[in-house]
């Protein structure tokens, strides 16, 4: 379980660059900060006087994707786990799946594990074989670029239908069947 911590600003800062040394719910104290957010160590974040606006704002980074692993999943009616990988990715952060022009709903938070600043795993159903993408998008709605992959067809299982001969004859050497 993760530990949080709440952070408080006690200067009146004009920008600073603000890098968490433990988890910490930032709070928005204007109606016009986005809701809550939620980061983690190492996230780093950019924090603004928005004197006028009557409060602080924290900027969070807008997420890249580079890759994910494996690197060609296969197609299979199951879930599996695909790790995106990139940079700029928060707690908060989320996937969007797209398979073609469909896109497919943001992945619950159930499904979602949020790894790293770098890395974010989603617990996924991918049954069709083709072209399909990854987005991550931050709060305020900081998206990432769209990363296509390719999703393998199922490798066909091997199935014995026949044997030739068809009743072998039992010998002490080896034979070909």
């Amino acid at each position: 379980m993760k530990r949080k911590r709440t952070l408080t600003i006690f200067a009146v800062l004009m920008a600073a660059l603000l890098v968490f040394s433990g988890s910490a719910p930032i709070l928005g104290s204007s109606p016009s900060v986005a809701s809550a957010a939620t980061f983690d160590v190492g996230d780093t974040v950019e924090v603004q006087n928005t004197a006028a606006a009557g409060g602080l704002a924290v900027r969070v980074p807008t997420p890249r994707v580079t890759g994910i692993d494996p690197a060609r999943p296969v197609a299979q009616p199951e879930r599996q786990w695909i790790t995106i990988h990139g940079s700029g990715f928060v707690a908060a952060s989320e996937v969007i799946i797209r398979r073609g022009d469909h896109r497919f709903p943001t992945i619950p938070r159930d499904r979602t594990q949020f790894v790293s600043s770098t890395s974010i795993r989603v617990f996924i159903g991918m049954p069709d074989h083709g072209t399909w993408s990854a987005q991550v998008v931050n709060p305020g709605d900081r998206q990432s670029n769209i990363f296509s992959f390719t999703v393998e067809p199922p490798v066909p299982t091997p199935r014995v239908t026949g044997i030739d001969p068809a009743r072998p004859v039992a010998q002490p050497e080896r034979q070909w069947i």
